[in-house]
């Protein structure tokens, strides 16, 4: 994490090791409600449907796609895995 914007939760600090969900959702379709932001109606990728590309050297990301995660679980891009 390089920089905090302004409205982010206190969970967050600048250089704190995170991971973040590639989709791109907005959190409040019937889709999104139930957990499938795979379906969301109005979502896309990192790079695909702005917030810049997965392979840049920095993005900008809304908050709901951020988890931290001191220890990347590697076995899923580091985002659900329960096995590691």
């Amino acid at each position: 994490m390089k920089e905090i914007g302004k409205g982010v939760s206190d969970k967050f600090r600048v250089g704190q090791k995170v991971v973040v969900q590639p989709t791109v959702y907005c959190a409040s379709c019937g889709a999104c409600k139930v957990g499938a932001e795979n379906a969301c109606s109005s979502g896309g990728f990192i790079g695909l449907s702005g917030a810049g590309g997965g392979m840049s050297e920095e993005v900008v990301m809304p908050e709901i796609s951020i988890m931290v995660r001191e220890r990347p679980r590697l076995c899923l891009g580091g985002y659900s895995c329960t096995r590691c």
